[in-house]
């Protein structure tokens, strides 16, 4: 996703008058211009074939910007990076893969941009995603069970009853209509994940003003982050719980 903003055509007289301005006035963030993540398939060998992802922030050169991006294959974590820098900033990776196993690659990317003194004052999500489908393939994608399996043992475990939540997967957190707080804590619970952990899932009330990350980690461990809102009406972790779950396979 792309955000382009045009510029103010302006005559000479008024340029002037707003650099003048702006030599006397402090200097004022811009907005997030450029959000983007692709993901793509790249080459194909005879057993195996390579995953080109990127993504990039910018802006109009103010302070500070950071892009991070998250990837996953059949909602399991496969890599991950992050990268600070001013006006544009890229990072990119290729992943090998075999070429046997159906599924889905999904990227997320999270920009923000921070002031003089350090304050974010933007912040922007990107999604995409490609599908492996080779006709030859054995192994049929894993991805929905996974997703249930996980799902099902997480609300046993903690006993949860989740049906008044609405949900989303934390890699589709761009496309949900929560507020940047909440997804402030999604996208750090995804950048904390480790290779080999489940993708996050995320349950939000909004009425009762609760919300839930359920994760499995690759060794098994099931862990709950339990958000709530606070006197400012923005989302905080309240507590994080672990308990010993099923290995993955």
């Amino acid at each position: 996703m792309i955000l382009l903003f045009s510029k103010n055509k302006m005559t000479a007289s008024l340029l002037s008058s707003v650099l003048l301005i702006g030599l006397l006035a402090p200097v004022a963030s811009a907005k997030i211009t450029t959000a983007r993540a692709t993901i793509d398939i790249g080459s194909i060998g005879s057993s195996k074939y390579y995953v080109d992802w990127d993504a990039k922030t910018a802006n109009s050169g103010q302070p500070r910007i950071q892009v991070s991006a998250n990837v996953y294959f059949n909602s399991v974590k496969k890599d991950s990076d992050d990268k600070y820098g001013a006006g544009s900033v890229t990072i990119s990776n290729s992943l090998s893969a075999s070429n046997s196993v159906r599924g889905k690659w999904e990227i997320n990317s999270t920009h923000r941009e921070y002031d003089g003194t350090g304050k974010r004052t933007d912040i922007d999500t990107d999604y995409d995603s490609v599908q492996w489908d080779p006709a030859a393939a054995r192994s049929l994608s894993g991805k929905n069970s996974i997703e249930n399996d996980v799902l099902s043992e997480i609300k046993d475990s903690f006993a949860f009853d989740l049906d008044n939540f609405a949900f989303f997967r934390a890699v589709e957190v761009s496309s949900s209509h929560v507020s940047d707080s909440l997804k402030d804590i999604v996208v750090t619970v995804m950048d904390n994940q480790r290779e080999g952990d489940i993708m996050p899932f995320v349950f939000v009330d909004e009425s009762s003003e609760e919300a839930y990350i359920l994760e499995k980690k690759a060794d098994g461990t099931n862990q709950v982050t339990f958000i709530g809102v606070d006197e400012d009406g923005s989302w905080e972790v309240h507590e994080k719980v672990e308990k010993e779950g099923k290995s993955l396979k």
